[in-house]
C-alpha cells in the first residue's frame, strides 16, 4: 500500500508556498509540487525525515504550473521522471502516457487553469487526491480569482470531492472529504 505525507504545509497571504508532498511506494518515492521555500535545505531536511535524500526521488508530479508550485524542480537529478499535464519527462524524453507504479492515477482537473492535473493515490485510509489549486484550501476559496474558468473549476471541485475519501490541496492540509460542507464550494 501506499503512503502519503505532508512535506511542507503550503499557506496564502504575506508568504506564499504551496504544499509539498511526497508519496512512497515499495520502490518509488515521489514529490508533489516542489514548491517556492526561503531555502532549498527546508525539503531536504524534510526528505531526510523519511530517510531520503534529494538523488532517491523518482519521480516530481507538477500538478500546475504556476512557480509557487515549480519553483524548486530543478534541484532534482536527471534521473528523476517529471510528470505533468503533457505527460511524463524521462530527461529531454516525453512520453505521453502516464507510466506510473500501481496504485497512482493522474486525473485532468482543469479551471484553475486549463493544464491542471490531480494525483490520485489509493493508500490504506482511503483514496488521497493531491491536487494543487483545485482547492486552496479546505475552505475554498469559493470564487478562485486566479481561474481560467470558474465553472469548469467548479466540475473538477465536484469530481475529486465525489472520488476521494481525502484532499490534500495547493496551499493547506490534508483534508477529509466527508467532513466538509463542500455544497458551499459551488
Amino acid at each position: 500500500m501506499l503512503e502519503v505525507y505532508v512535506l511542507v504545509q503550503g499557506m496564502m497571504g504575506e508568504k506564499e508556498t504551496a504544499t509539498t508532498s511526497l508519496v512512497l511506494g515499495d520502490n518509488f518515492s515521489m514529490i508533489v509540487d516542489p514548491t517556492v521555500l526561503h531555502t532549498k535545505q527546508t525539503l531536504i531536511d524534510s526528505l531526510r525525515n523519511y530517510n531520503l535524500e534529494i538523488n532517491d526521488v523518482d519521480y516530481v508530479f507538477i500538478t500546475h504550473m504556476h512557480m509557487d508550485h515549480i519553483r524548486n524542480i530543478g534541484m532534482f537529478p536527471d534521473k528523476t521522471k517529471i510528470v505533468e499535464y503533457y505527460g511524463m519527462w524521462e530527461r529531454e524524453h516525453k512520453n505521453e502516457d502516464y507510466l506510473l507504479p500501481e496504485g497512482l492515477k493522474v486525473v485532468r482537473t482543469p479551471g484553475h487553469t486549463p493544464n491542471c492535473i490531480s494525483l490520485l493515490v489509493e493508500t490504506s485510509k482511503g483514496l488521497i487526491g493531491i491536487c494543487g489549486d483545485v482547492f486552496w484550501h479546505k475552505d475554498g476559496p469559493e470564487f478562485d480569482r486566479f481561474a481560467t474558468d470558474m465553472e469548469t473549476l467548479k466540475q473538477s471541485r465536484k469530481t475529486l470531492l465525489e472520488m476521494c475519501d481525502y484532499i490534500i490541496p495547493g496551499h493547506g492540509s490534508m483534508f477529509n472529504v466527508k467532513k466538509i460542507n463542500y455544497y458551499t464550494l459551488f
